[in-house]
């Protein structure tokens, strides 16, 4: 056993609770002490038991009334946010006669379809320091977009906002900063999946937790048999003769000369 305290086990506390109560039990020739240190180190245990499972259940009954709803309604609010910004992602996009996606943003007041344009464009703008990014603003498929400076990292990022603020990119190419835009639909697709998942879990933690509280505590039984014997135990000790008796006169008169010496 090392020298950390914590590392005492039940067992060893056990051992020597019991060694005291055998001393005692031959010291003073009444074998019902031995019983009623054992029930009593017992009946500890179980309330240490007791209190553990209280604790928790209070943390069960938390998580149902108070931190899984809110977090259900954070994740819903979320969510909601999420599909408003994809939908207008979906319903500002224009396509050609062929189907295909037809470039469309607007820089400074400048509307722009050529790809290679704009990526030059949010690029200068991005290197052009804080007074060129404060002055910026455009707008893609309904989102409103801005360009921020990490002021440690000094790096340009670009953001649209719509319900909610969504980091585009921090790269410095043109083709990476237009491709960036493009993918922020399928981006958000894949928040949405996420926070769903979040939602998911949250809400099998609270149902999980409506089950173990309807669990009673497990040593109940064991509990009200230990402290019922323990009144009798009690009750033993204090009568005057409570020892068992002798068996025979021979060893009365032993136990006699035996106490005389």
């Amino acid at each position: 056993m090392s020298g950390d305290i914590t590392d005492r086990t039940t067992t060893d506390i056990d051992n020597k609770v019991l060694t005291y109560a055998e001393i005692k039990a031959v010291a003073t020739g009444n074998p019902f002490i031995k019983e009623k240190m054992e029930i009593e180190n017992r009946l500890m245990r179980i309330q240490m038991a007791r209190r553990e499972f209280e604790a928790k259940q209070q943390k069960f009954q938390k998580l149902i009334d108070v931190t899984g709803p809110d977090a259900i309604k954070a994740y819903d609010a979320r969510l909601q946010s999420l599909m408003a910004d994809r939908l207008s992602l979906q319903q500002n996009t224009i396509r050609n006669e062929a189907g295909e996606e037809t470039f469309r943003i607007t820089i400074n007041g400048k509307l722009i379809t050529d790809e290679d344009e704009a990526g030059k464009t949010l690029l200068a703008v991005s290197k052009g320091g804080f007074a060129k990014a404060k002055s910026f603003h455009g707008e893609y498929k309904g989102l409103q977009l801005s360009i921020t400076i990490d002021p440690q990292a000094m790096f340009p990022v670009l953001h649209a906002k719509g319900s909610l603020r969504h980091d585009i990119t921090n790269t410095t190419t043109k083709v990476g900063i237009v491709r960036s835009l493009k993918n922020l639909e399928q981006k958000l697709s894949d928040r949405i999946q996420n926070v769903q998942q979040e939602r998911e879990t949250m809400a099998k933690k609270m149902d999980d937790a409506k089950e173990l509280l309807k669990k009673p505590f497990p040593h109940t039984e064991e509990e009200a048999e230990k402290r019922a014997r323990l009144i009798e135990i009690n009750n033993l000790i204090e009568q005057p003769h409570s020892t068992p008796p002798v068996d025979s006169a021979e060893d009365a008169d032993d136990e006699k000369i035996a106490f005389a010496r």
